[in-house]
């Protein structure tokens, strides 16, 4: 996770917390969208419980919440 937002960062790719996104409601995960595009990235542990929000579990496009806006490239 810390890899994929530094990343973002540096490419200039404006993201923000999805608090819409329900990640693990027993334990750690996030979700980011990015804002040019509506990307959200979901976060969570790997499979033995470890790396709390480490491990990337989905990508999706569309989401009933996107950011409002018309989406750019490249983000």
């Amino acid at each position: 996770m810390d890899d994929v937002i530094a990343a973002l960062d540096a490419a200039g790719c404006s993201w923000r917390e999805a608090p819409e996104m329900v990640v693990d409601r027993d334990g750690p995960g996030r979700a980011i969208r990015t804002l040019e595009t509506g990307v959200v990235l979901v976060f969570g542990p790997d499979v033995d419980g470890d790396e709390p929000g480490a491990w990337l579990h989905a990508v999706m496009k569309d989401f009933p919440d996107a950011a409002p806006g018309s989406p750019s490239e490249g983000c």
